[in-house]
């Protein structure tokens, strides 16, 4: 089987190992599919969801942007829905708004978190800041996966994603609750409540 990639093709040879017996034909054409998608880049897997939410124009833009400017470690252990709905949310900050705080429920993993994530540009908040924040909420803070985007012209921008827990230790229904915890985080961030 030959796969061509941008600069040269690669060829595979598949060993089937069977037991004594007939020998089975191999499904060739789910061969060739589990090849090419195991060739795929998390970039190109980017690109594929981000065509699919916005259309190939503005897909194909965001994509190449952020994937220019998501770190490697970021790429590394970010699936790609979750990179989808961060590309979504940094693409609301501007000069009039400096930060965004949206929510989002892990899906693929065996104890999964919610995610809360302040998105914000001028680089990191003190976590002594945000974490008695969060905790005064009824959450429990699991861990936290900072990320700041590379590049140049991006106004700093940074990501400090919590993966949290709510009060019965599980994670929260965020048909219920996302717009309320994130108001609430982005009141007392600006200020305009207190946190007590």
């Amino acid at each position: 089987y030959t796969l061509s990639f941008a600069t040269d093709p690669a060829r595979f040879h598949f060993t089937i190992h069977v037991p004594a017996g007939d020998i089975p034909d191999p499904p060739l054409a789910e061969l060739q599919r589990e090849v090419a998608d195991a060739a795929r880049s998390w970039d190109d897997s980017l690109s594929d969801a981000l065509v699919e939410k916005l259309g190939a124009g503005r897909g194909h833009e965001l994509a190449r942007r952020y994937a220019a400017r998501f770190p490697d470690y970021y790429k590394s252990g970010t699936a790609i829905y979750h990179a989808t709905f961060d590309v979504e949310q940094f693409e609301r900050l501007g000069p009039d708004r400096p930060y965004v705080v949206a929510l989002q429920n892990e899906t693929e993993t065996p104890e999964p978190l919610t995610r809360l994530k302040l998105y914000k540009t001028g680089g990191k908040a003190p976590l002594t800041d945000l974490l008695p924040l969060l905790e005064q909420l009824g959450l429990t803070v699991v861990e936290e996966v900072p990320t700041r985007l590379g590049g140049t012209g991006e106004d700093g921008r940074y990501l400090h994603d919590f993966g949290v827990l709510g009060p019965a230790g599980k994670p929260l229904d965020l048909d219920r609750m996302a717009g309320i915890v994130a108001e609430t985080v982005g009141a007392v961030w600006e200020g305009l409540a207190g946190s007590d």
